[in-house]
């Protein structure tokens, strides 16, 4: 799992890799850089996103993992 955050270019990305793509989506992805880190960024608390990030993925990750 990557999570690039480009500040200069305004953009965030999470990308799942070998052992990961199988439990995590590509959309569900998507929802949680949506509607997680992006509003938090807008607020300047890059911390709580990333922590709220980062929890939800590896959840999805345990439920997920086969």
């Amino acid at each position: 799992l990557f999570i690039a955050i480009s500040d200069s270019l305004g953009r965030t990305a999470i990308a799942t890799g070998e052992g990961t793509e199988e439990a995590i989506s590509d959309e569900y992805c998507e929802i949680i850089i949506d509607s997680i880190m992006v509003p938090k960024f807008k607020e300047k608390e890059y911390y709580e996103g990333l922590r709220r990030a980062l929890l939800l993925l590896t959840r999805e990750w345990d439920e997920n993992d086969n």
